[in-house]
């Protein structure tokens, strides 16, 4: 399913018709330029797309600092309307939170696991009937939303649903923002990256497939990538090769080789919290023929055991070949398939020799491989 386009975007480093208030800082990063803050400062703009939404889908990239700033940091807010944030001292501790306001009270949702201070993806979604909060493409969350207590011309008390959310107030990254007291709370420290507003209601596999899209930029200024997934593998085998570059530096040319790495883990699980460091490791040339090599080396030993095995059957052929139960005709047979095997071994073991006098020619070494497992398979 396609992810539609936002109804507002922030990119920070490009332009924006946002207004800076107190302390900010764009840091321009290998992976985009980032919104730095430290509890002093934030972000201003008046949206005229958001002020009716009859559907809301928030989305951004967070990496908090605790080490500073309010009790609360709110990512995104509009007044009176809604927030998302994530806790910093307020029980529960290091959780994001999403809520609207329905007229009366706050209605809150919060997510189930903990933010780390890295790199996290939330997305918070409202409509007429529920809220939703959702981690790193995972949904965390629901509320029904109970709407407002109304006392009807009859005298009844009465629910009135909050079937969309109706404000004039600037949308504020980085802080909520009180205009009736000119104060500015729960401003956000850390960075702040791709905060996107959609006046539409996404899926979960929607807000899943932006999650993944945005991943791998947005874990790039570190060496080891971070997967923040609920689960792991005891081990991974990533089925599409990854085609790698490589520079001569004595040459000064470009070779391209393929390669399918592997990657493992100590623990069968991991919680999201846990955020496992994977570790990726590149072969050069030398190494990926000096591994075949052994592998060669290794069938080679199994072809040598098959002809010993062939010659001994061949042998007690041979000697029962004038038992009235098994015809001419079929030991025939039975040699043919025999001088075959031994055909098909000798093939392979001189492939193998030359792939070994000739290890430089990558082209020879595929073929002894192929050569070999076939000849094992019969």
């Amino acid at each position: 399913m396609i992810v539609p386009n936002a109804t507002q975007s922030w990119q920070f480093g490009s332009t924006n018709e946002t207004r800076n208030v107190g302390d900010t800082e764009l840091v321009q990063e290998s992976n985009g330029t980032s919104l730095k803050l430290t509890g002093s400062g934030y972000l201003t703009q008046n949206v005229n797309s958001t002020k009716n939404l009859s559907a809301l889908t928030l989305s951004a990239w967070i990496k908090p600092d605790y080490s500073q700033g309010s009790p609360q940091f709110t990512v995104i807010s509009k007044e009176s309307t809604f927030l998302l944030a994530v806790n910093n001292v307020i029980p529960p501790t290091k959780r994001a939170i999403f809520s609207v306001f329905d007229g009366i009270k706050w209605q809150t949702v919060e997510s189930s696991s903990s933010i780390p201070e890295e790199w996290t993806h939330l997305a918070a979604t409202f409509n007429d009937s529920s809220i939703v909060i959702y981690v790193n493409g995972k949904l965390e969350s629901s509320l029904q939303t109970s709407g407002v207590p109304t006392l009807a011309v009859n005298g009844t008390l009465t629910t009135k649903t909050v079937d969309s959310l109706s404000s004039n107030a600037d949308i504020i990254i980085g802080a909520y923002l009180n205009t009736l007291r000119g104060t500015s709370t729960n401003q956000f420290s850390g960075l702040i990256k791709d905060v996107k507003l959609y006046d539409s209601l996404l899926s979960p596999s929607q807000i899943s497939q932006l999650y993944e899209q945005n991943n791998m930029g947005a874990n790039a200024t570190t060496s080891n990538f971070s997967l923040n997934n609920s689960t792991l593998a005891d081990q991974v085998s990533m089925i599409d090769a990854i085609n790698l570059a490589i520079n001569s530096a004595s040459s000064q040319v470009n070779s391209t080789i393929s390669i399918v790495p592997i990657l493992k883990s100590d623990k069968e699980s991991f919680l999201i919290t846990e955020n496992p460091q994977l570790q990726f490791q590149y072969l050069d040339n030398s190494t990926i023929l000096e591994n075949t090599q052994k592998t060669i080396t290794r069938d080679l030993v199994q072809l040598d055991n098959i002809e010993g095995n062939l010659n001994k059957t061949e042998s007690v052929l041979n000697e029962t070949h004038s038992a009235p139960p098994i015809t001419s005709e079929k030991i025939n047979l039975v040699q043919q398939k025999i001088d075959e095997a031994q055909q098909q071994v000798q093939d392979a073991q001189q492939q193998i020799q030359l792939a070994l006098v000739q290890p430089q020619d990558q082209t020879v070494v595929d073929d002894a491989l192929k050569q070999t497992h076939e000849a094992l398979a019969q």
